[in-house]
């Protein structure tokens, strides 16, 4: 919506939906409301038949809700589906695991069901609004049922996948890979010949290649082909569909998705544009998120940023890089209370800052423990890096639990790489030394762009061994230009102008893809990953604003975040002169933001960086 967003008009509606027949709330100037009704659908690549051939949604299969015996707050429920969509199989079904947190208000007054998707992929949905729901609930004034379900493939949702026999197996592999190091790692210190350096980095990644293998081999052993072949985003979208015409909803999708929940809601949208009603997303700028780290650092002086203490002819990326270097050519044991005996290696280093880089709020236990670090101290560096491997327990009763079903306690990695692996095309990757030669020269490409290069390119690692061909995979249109079509409501892409992950470039190709009738940006400042990272009040206002009463910004608004120091958490703001309604929402913007943080750790933690 560059200047405006078109009011709804019944007359456009051929596709049996009824239109919102709320009235038009008040304009404020830096808004347009409006609703948009896309008129035509496209069809699916893989699929005999189109969307467009797809009725008013009426429940096939009917949800039955129980109270959910981990907290009676919550109703939770299994929604039966075809395992595959394209050629279903008489019998064969995925069930759905979703959770609901009732609306607040009246029936009157409700708007509907709101589903979440909190990222990955891999992420189980009915976990993290079993934490989120509350806060995210009182963002849209209690006026929603927050839904969220784990995708096919993912914890409760069934069949399994099946290719280890515990979750903590596949953990344990990780942590192996872990301590293992990383082919930049293995170069050691620049000082070295570079002959020997790449001769150390070759012969390395050959056995870090058979890390990499290990997961692909396992699902090919032991895993449930039938259900590999199942979950990729494509059928997660039909899924959504089938969740929609479970719940009733005649309107549309409404929609709120982190991270990979963009690629999900986007896919949604290119497939099924007649059915997005709202949809808000937070959409790889590491090197500026590293920069923003020690510029603020070095502004908050000592007395707020430890490692800003130093030698003042040195710059404090000029003292990391020593300290990089220096555990490139010998890493530094370590020892604490909570993680035990162990080493803090240049790898990671490398990961755990890039880790820190999604949470600004984290930068003062980072800054200190580099300072540690510089004094040959690495217990804060390395609790962080390794805590999280330190109550890891082999339980191989799945259902050993409060719903004595299919739970996973640690989360698979498995779960994000059979997504990732199997949205991806066969990588056709070479055998033998020449195959590692080629991954080499990937990782070092990705390295010349990011900082962090080296821990995306695990992922091609990964996939290079995947061999699952997916029932269906979605290959567009991706925009106007290909086909997409017009979506019923305008979608809201929310991005930090310095994201390590999902950049603001990314969310600006992605909005101008749908077209001005159909999405619209706003931009928040700041560092993080999505606009939770930090919370901004005009951020919040925006985003409920735009669920509740349908209020579309203007494309490009910007909101600036209301951090004031980053190294001592303090706003622009005190929390006690804020207005009553404006500080509940900035608290549950923050509780959200908390919950992401951890869950979004845990899920890195099971491989990399997501």
């Amino acid at each position: 919506m560059d200047d405006e967003v078109y009011t709804k008009d019944p007359k456009d509606v051929n596709i049996g939906y009824s239109p919102y027949n709320r009235p038009e709330p008040p304009r404020p100037a830096s808004f347009k409301s409006g609703y948009r009704i896309a008129v035509l659908v496209c069809s699916l690549l893989a699929a005999a038949w189109k969307w467009n051939s797809l009725s008013p949604l009426k429940s096939k299969t009917p949800l039955t809700w129980w109270s959910c015996p981990d907290d009676h707050r919550y109703e939770c429920a299994y929604l039966e589906v075809p395992l595959n969509y394209v050629d279903p199989v008489p019998g064969e079904h995925v069930y759905v695991f979703l959770r609901k947190f009732p609306a607040k208000v009246s029936r009157s007054e409700k708007l509907g069901s709101l589903l979440v998707n909190p990222g990955g992929p891999g992420g189980s949905g009915n976990l993290f609004i079993l934490e989120a729901a509350e806060s995210i609930s009182t963002v849209v004034e209690g006026k929603y049922d927050i839904v969220s379900w784990d995708p096919r493939g993912v914890n409760m949702t069934t069949p399994s996948l099946d290719c280890y026999t515990a979750d903590s197996e596949s953990l344990l592999l990780q942590l192996a890979h872990k301590i293992s190091g990383t082919p930049l790692s293995a170069r050691g210190p620049s000082h070295l010949p570079e002959h020997y350096r790449n001769l150390s980095e070759f012969m390395f990644t050959k056995q870090y290649d058979e890390y990499l293998k290990a997961p692909a081999m396992a699902c090919n052993a032991f895993g449930n082909q039938r259900m590999l072949k199942a979950v990729t985003t494509s059928f997660v979208v039909r899924d959504i569909v089938s969740i929609l015409e479970a719940l009733n909803e005649e309107g549309g999708l409404n929609y709120w998705g982190f991270s990979y929940g963009t690629i999900l809601g986007s896919m949604f949208a290119a497939k099924n544009p007649h059915l997005v009603n709202r949809m808000r997303r937070g959409i790889q700028d590491a090197r500026k998120t590293i920069s923003g780290f020690f510029e603020k650092c070095a502004e908050a002086g000592p007395e707020k940023c430890p490692f800003a203490k130093g030698p003042p002819d040195q710059s404090l990326k000029q003292r990391y890089d020593a300290i990089f270097e220096r555990l490139l050519e010998a890493p530094v044991s370590a020892i604490s209370e909570q993680t035990g005996l162990g080493v803090f290696k240049a790898s990671d280093m490398q990961e755990l800052f890039f880790e820190m880089m999604y949470h600004p709020d984290g930068w003062a236990n980072l800054a200190q423990g580099l300072a540690d670090l510089e004094s040959g101290n690495a217990t804060i560096l390395y609790d962080s890096s390794y805590s999280y491997f330190s109550d890891v327990r082999r339980e191989t009763n799945a259902k050993d639990n409060v719903f004595h079903r299919h739970v996973e306690k640690y989360g698979s990695f498995i779960w994000t790489l059979a997504i990732t692996c199997t949205d991806t095309p066969n990588m056709n990757a070479k055998p033998g030394d020449e195959g590692v030669k080629e991954y080499l020269q990937y990782l070092h490409e990705l390295l010349e762009i990011s900082p962090t290069g080296e821990s995306w390119a695990v992922w091609a690692g990964f996939c290079r061994h995947w061999k699952v061909e997916p029932f269906e995979r979605y290959a567009g249109p991706w925009t106007v230009e290909e086909g997409l079509e017009r979506t019923k409501f305008p979608i809201l892409f929310v991005s930090m102008t310095a994201d390590p992950v999902t950049p603001l470039p990314s969310a600006q190709r992605m909005n101008a893809a749908f077209g001005n009738d159909s999405s619209t940006l706003l931009i928040q400042q700041g560092y993080g990953h999505t606009s939770l990272a930090q919370p901004s009040l005009c951020t919040a206002k925006t985003i409920r604003e735009y669920f509740v009463r349908g209020m579309v910004p203007l494309n490009g608004t910007t909101c600036q975040t209301d951090s004031q120091d980053i190294f001592t958490h303090q706003h622009l703001w005190s929390k006690a002169d804020l207005a009553g309604d404006d500080r509940i929402l900035i608290e549950a913007f923050e509780q959200i933001h908390s919950i992401t943080r951890l869950r979004n750790n845990m899920m890195r933690r099971r491989i990399r960086f997501l």
